[in-house]
């Protein structure tokens, strides 16, 4: 339950911290990025401001304005990036090896266990929080009842375990998937509002007149991108870390239950 609140806490703070800060940088940067024609390379250079404009622009201004000319689609990215940023950090911070497998603790119980000393084993079980502990207790707590109960037990606490992990990553999958495709709704409809002006100013239109409909499609459509290809690695690598620490998890507990259940130790190792 304690780690639950620390991650909603974490993944809230990361939220609140990303929209505020956004909402204050696009504020103070978008008052001095007046709205132009320019190309969209032109937007892109901060070192080429609109026509009129006697002072170059700076990095924010120049992203703010590209932003703005985005529409309202980049609203829902800028959104959906924020959430992809607080479960990426969220999971580097508690899919670790020493939350999952920590190295040696295997061998330490093992060594306790040989020994008879159950209780301490119980004692430095009970002080990690680990999901190799928690498999750890159940082979203790059901070493009466044979070695395929303890270990299909000990089975299902792992898999419950590596199933909440996968679980938690899923929203930057759903960030890489969504993302595209809002994406390319702001290329729909800046392509509607450009051809719409093709038809509304026949013979007379020009390419000036519909640009500023094609930027926002191209737009959009890089900034759908620029989302989803960071978060679907992300995705990515986490479930191959999961995948990792599951099969180290597994090998250290088939080597546990051979150990303890199907070559038993010699010594006075039940209490």
């Amino acid at each position: 339950m304690k780690s639950f609140e620390m991650r909603l806490r974490l993944k809230v703070f990361v939220l609140a911290a990303g929209l505020v800060g956004l909402g204050f940088w696009t504020r103070g940067n978008a008052q001095d990025a007046p709205p132009g024609n320019e190309t969209l390379s032109d937007a892109l250079s901060p070192e080429s401001g609109a026509a009129g404009e006697t002072e170059p622009l700076t990095q924010g201004q120049a992203l703010v304005r590209l932003l703005v000319r985005g529409g309202w689609t980049m609203a829902f990215l800028l959104a959906a990036s924020i959430v992809a940023l607080a479960h990426a950090i969220e999971r580097a911070v508690n899919l670790r090896r020493s939350r999952l497998v920590p190295p040696g603790l295997a061998a330490e119980a093992d060594a306790l266990y040989r020994q008879g000393e159950i209780e301490a084993l119980r004692r430095r079980l009970a002080g990690d929080r680990s999901t190799l502990a928690r498999v750890v207790e159940a082979l203790i707590e059901y070493r009466d009842s044979g070695p395929e109960r303890a270990g299909d037990i000990a089975g299902d606490i792992a898999a419950r375990s590596l199933r909440r992990h996968n679980q938690r990553a899923y929203p930057l999958a759903v960030v890489a998937t969504l993302s595209p495709l809002l994406g390319l709704m702001g290329t729909v409809i800046g392509m509607i509002g450009a051809f719409g002006k093709v038809e509304a100013m026949g013979e007379l239109a020009n390419a000036a007149a519909f640009g500023g409909d094609i930027s926002k499609a191209l737009i959009t459509t890089a900034a759908g991108l620029v989302v989803a290809i960071p978060s679907l690695a992300l995705y990515h690598y986490f479930r191959s870390r999961i995948s990792l620490y599951g099969v180290l998890m597994e090998e250290q507990a088939s080597e546990l239950v051979n150990r303890w259940f199907i070559k038993p130790p010699a010594g006075p190792a039940q209490p």
